[in-house]
């Protein structure tokens, strides 16, 4: 603590000492750098009140118990000569002081570089007091560098300290407003505050809208950075449909890739890098048929490998064809069991049939291998929240949303989640209020990473009905229908709406269509009610994730 100089400090400077010895750490000629602590010893007849430790004449702190400690940040000094003192105070008003003079070399003189190089390596060490100091070195040799900035913003944030890290990343976003990295540190922030927020315990429906708000930044920032790079790479071309579609899907604009590699698929259908690309460009987009047809013309020519393999035992359990999608993802282990993608493809058959087990054991070889990836988070989202281990799904919810804002089945995850402890938990009115509002939030988000989300919309469509909004319900069902025309699910939750509404004719054929795109569990059902149609849907649409194709 920096306490003011006085002439009363001053004079006692000068009062010469009886029977009171000072030492300290520390002789006259020492250079020091960085963050140094000084301890000082006090030989004394008589019981010491205070010690005091002085910059030059400032005083800077005082200690009053043992052991007597000072710390000095060096960088805020001039690399230099300077003067120290330490003096020391009994009871009987003697007082004795210790000087030396030493040299500050933080080796400023050397340049920027050398210090944003150490702060790097610092960085990635995750020593984050270390990178701190070299970058304000850094920012002592050149006020303006944007490195040290850099520096000190994901130091911070590795931290906790939210505030400086916000602080470090404005000044590096204005500096550089173009620079994506920036853009991205900084939502980065926004959502570490938004999280720490609500778990702070404040006001949840002013928490609920400031996660909301931070989402939708960062989700916005991240869309402009890969649209700007897939924008840089031009039109596709037959030099670059692969890089223009890894791009494309990056982006989350599969309709894009499709467009790009479907015509080089039908020139080159012996191809599984564009075969693997497109099938999952269309699964992700929900063109299930699509992806069914474009696969089973690559196994004609016997050239499904690990990754079509394990697609295609996706594209058959969403079928319902349980027999096929076992064959085809025996295939795929045998051919590649260590392949991302083939065990991405297990993790989401075993969370579609409900193995939590089976699910557990994939996830844990997921984590261990491949931990850091959004796709493997959100798999560990849904086995702890399948588990009822809703804190831990909380935790890989944030995880999977930092590594990738534009993580639809995360957002989706956490909305079906709230949504579920709102219809069937035991809360209070309020509790369950405030769980069908963050469902709605999370399943808005969802649409803010793809507008046209069924899934998303139907999460939507469920949360009015069961909240008694019969007519937000339905406009909510009506588009999600135009976004996914062949969805059993689709079909259901707009039979649940139309019913709702009292449109009760139309309820049973919308019913009745849902039954054509999934007759194992859906064929000969009355039309549903809100709960009913929630279930189907909680139960059985769950998002394809698969890790993309390389």
């Amino acid at each position: 603590m920096r306490l003011p100089t006085t002439l009363l400090a001053a004079a006692l400077l000068a009062l010469v000492p009886l029977d009171t010895d000072v030492s300290v750490d520390v002789n006259s000629g020492d250079t020091i750098s960085r963050q140094r602590t000084f301890r000082v010893t006090v030989a004394s007849s008589d019981p010491v009140t205070q010690v005091e430790f002085y910059v030059g004449s400032e005083l800077r702190d005082s200690d009053t118990s043992v052991p007597y400690e000072f710390k000095l940040d060096t960088v805020e000094e001039a690399d230099g000569s300077l003067q120290l003192t330490f003096a020391a105070y009994t009871t009987k008003g003697d007082s004795a002081k210790k000087v030396v003079n030493v040299k500050v070399d933080n080796e400023v003189g050397a340049g920027a570089d050398v210090h944003v190089s150490k702060g790097i390596e610092f960085l990635q060490d995750s020593k984050w007091d270390d990178a701190i100091l070299e970058a304000r070195i850094a920012m002592k040799a050149s006020q303006s560098d944007d490195r040290a900035r850099m520096i000190m913003a994901r130091s911070y944030l590795g931290k906790g300290v939210l505030d400086k890290a916000q602080k470090y990343a404005e000044d590096w976003a204005q500096s550089q407003p173009d620079n994506p990295d920036a853009a991205e540190l900084l939502s980065g922030i926004h959502l570490h505050r938004a999280f720490s927020t609500l778990s702070r315990g404040t006001d949840r429906n002013e928490a609920l809208k400031s996660i909301q708000s931070a989402f939708k930044e960062a989700i916005n920032t991240r869309q402009r950075l890969l649209e700007s790079k897939l924008q840089k790479i031009g039109e596709p071309s037959a030099d670059n449909v692969l890089i223009y579609a890894d791009s494309a899907m990056r982006a989350g604009r599969y309709s894009m890739a499709i467009k790009a590699l479907d015509p080089v698929y039908r020139r080159q259908l012996d191809r599984p890098e564009i075969t693997n690309r497109l099938a999952y460009a269309q699964v992700r987009s929900g063109r299930t048929q699509d992806a069914l047809n474009t696969l089973k013309q690559m196994e004609k020519l016997s050239k499904l490998d690990a990754y079509g393999n394990a697609l295609m035992a996706m594209v058959q359990a969403i079928s319902n064809n349980e027999d096929a999608s076992t064959k085809y993802m025996t295939a795929a282990v045998a051919l590649d069991s260590e392949s991302l993608g083939v065990k991405t493809a297990q993790a989401f058959l075993a969370l579609r049939a409900h193995k939590t087990f089976l699910l557990s054991q994939v996830a844990a070889e997921l984590q261990r291998d491949s931990g850091a990836r959004p796709e493997v988070n959100y798999y560990l989202a849904a086995l702890a929240d399948a588990l009822n281990n809703y804190g831990e799904g909380r935790k890989y919810f944030e995880a999977a949303v930092y590594t990738e804002p534009l993580n639809e089945e995360a957002y989706l995850e956490e909305g079906n989640n709230s949504l579920a402890f709102a219809v069937r938990g035991k809360g209070t009115v309020d509790e369950k209020k405030f769980l069908a509002a963050s469902a709605q939030s999370m399943f808005e988000t969802a649409l803010e990473v793809r507008p046209e989300s069924y899934r998303g919309l139907l999460g939507l469509a469920l949360t009015a009905l069961l909240g008694g909004e019969k007519a937000d319900g339905l406009r909510y069902a009506e588009a999600a229908i135009k976004a996914a025309p062949t969805q059993a699910s689709a079909y259901y939750v707009y039979a649940a709406a139309l019913a709702a509404n009292g449109r009760n004719a139309e309820a049973t054929k919308a019913n009745q269509t849902s039954w054509k795109f999934d007759p194992k569990n859906l064929e000969g059902r009355s039309v549903p009610n809100g709960f009913e149609a929630w279930s189907y849907y909680y139960k059985w649409d769950r998002v394809p994730v698969i890790s993309a194709p390389r």
